[in-house]
């Protein structure tokens, strides 16, 4: 009866004895698996170091976008040729005004070091060339073109000097179509634009903001960062080579 008592008492501990030997078994793998991922972590961080030593620059690629980006317009920044001896890095940010949006991109190329931050509006396709010719420019602030959106006419998102942004600076594309060499411009459209990172340092905040006036005319928050930065001694320039395709 006794020997009976012991092997029904044996029986009963064995699963909770397994059971304790599993959890051991998975804590054990757990940590070995976590201890890999962090010495492969630290490993690719090193790396990236190494690697970002050896480089002239940082660009972010950044999309300000309020819902999504377009196939065509992701696909296009896919396919941009890298600089070299640049490193690319890519992000969005989402749900926003297009003021805030590119704030926070601006924040967020000084917040990780970057030297150029290149701002692709989310329904605008690009050609593969675009960073090299950007850079290309040698300025603070590098611009393509594009047409103005919702027109059917010559009109583009680009502004000579004058007074205001109006039909009468406008550079129109037929203008863009001819000119060759990179030339300054009083600014535009932000769709393509590099900015060098120093730009944002050397600016107050916010970079971007909408100026409504007391004829009920709105400054778009492009044009305004434009205006502040020419206050702030910065140099605009437009590549007619780089322009929405």
């Amino acid at each position: 009866m006794a020997n009976a008592t012991k092997y029904a008492l044996i029986e009963g501990l064995l699963p909770f004895a397994l059971a304790i030997v599993i959890v051991a078994l998975i804590d054990i793998y757990e940590y070995r698996c976590e201890r890999e991922d962090q010495i492969n972590l630290n490993e690719l961080e090193d790396r990236i170091k190494k690697l970002e030593g050896n480089m002239k620059g940082k660009i972010l690629i950044a999309v300000p976008t309020f819902e999504n980006i377009k196939p065509e317009c992701f696909k296009s920044i896919y396919n941009l040729i890298s600089p070299k001896d640049y490193l690319l890095y890519f992000d969005y940010v989402k749900g926003y005004d297009c003021a805030r949006a590119r704030n926070e991109i601006a924040k967020l190329a000084i917040e990780y070091d970057f030297d150029y931050v290149l701002m692709i509006d989310s329904d605008v396709n690009v050609p593969r060339q675009t960073i090299n010719k950007l850079l290309e420019c040698e300025t603070d602030i590098a611009l393509g073109w594009y047409y103005k959106k919702r027109t059917t006419t010559d009109q583009t998102v680009i502004f000579d000097f004058g007074k205001d942004y109006t039909d009468k600076n406008m550079i129109y594309g037929e203008t863009l179509w001819k000119a060759n060499d990179p030339f300054d411009v009083k600014g535009g459209g932000l769709g393509i634009a590099l900015v060098n990172v120093n730009v944002f340092r050397k600016m107050p905040y916010p970079y971007f903001k909408y100026v409504i006036y007391g004829n009920d005319t709105v400054l778009s928050e492009d044009l305004y960062f434009c205006t502040e930065a020419r206050k702030y001694g910065m140099n605009i320039k437009l590549t007619c080579h780089v322009h929405s395709i």
